[in-house]
């Protein structure tokens, strides 16, 4: 254990020591907002009317995620790592034969997914390397109109739904959504692995762990 000033967290599930004079020079990013007002509404509402999703979330509800997509002509979806800690190379391996057993395991979202996937106008991606909690929704349409939504809310009936509380805003237009999108399209680009439809339709990941979305990309 480090004793250079550094002290476990109690209050996060890392393996890793914290060390606070570490933590004060690290910068991050923080959007500046103006509130306007509230509304109440359905989930569907806040998503309909676009024609592409690229998403980030950290967990999800595979059903959702399928109820989703059919609003839209194409998506991507981030998931992030939420049982990685540490990323070495066995905690990835397990995190991403779980989420695919996951998916796999609601058998008709599943196949919708699938031909959704077979059909080149939806991708999955599964972080690697970078954590990420974050939980966005960038929504565009063929007419040029532009949507980010963003708070609290996982890719899910449960917060989607209105059966628990959470945090949803989302502000329309060009200037938010460009920003980020740079945000997704780094995670993309330098910290994820996609999930194949060969990865979907092997029967046992433990016993073919080459078609991982981590073996591929290592290829």
């Amino acid at each position: 254990m480090k004793t250079d000033n550094c002290q476990q967290s109690i209050f996060e599930d890392s393996t890793e020591d914290i060390c606070l004079f570490d933590n004060i020079s690290k910068r991050i990013d923080v959007v500046k907002m103006d509130y306007i007002g509230a509304e109440s509404l359905e989930w569907q509402e806040l998503f309909n009317g676009y024609s592409d999703i690229k998403a980030i979330t950290f967990s999800s509800g595979i059903g959702f995620i399928s109820t989703l997509l059919e609003m839209f002509k194409s998506g991507e979806i981030i998931f992030g790592c939420e049982d990685v800690m540490t990323y070495n190379l066995q905690e990835i391996v397990a995190f991403q034969n779980k989420l695919i057993e996951r998916i796999k395991a609601s058998t008709k979202a599943a196949e919708r997914i699938l031909g959704r996937i077979d059909a080149g106008d939806v991708h999955f991606y599964v972080a690697r390397t970078q954590l990420s909690h974050e939980k966005i929704y960038l929504l565009s349409s063929e007419d040029g109109r532009k949507r980010v939504i963003m708070g609290s809310a996982n890719m899910s009936y449960n917060a989607f739904g209105g059966r628990q509380r959470e945090n949803i805003c989302y502000v329309d237009g060009s200037t938010a959504y460009d920003w980020y999108l740079e945000v997704f399209n780094s995670l993309k680009e330098n910290s994820v692995d996609e999930i194949s439809h060969k990865a979907f339709i092997t029967s046992d990941l433990n016993e073919n762990l080459d078609e991982l979305p981590i073996s591929q990309t290592i290829k």
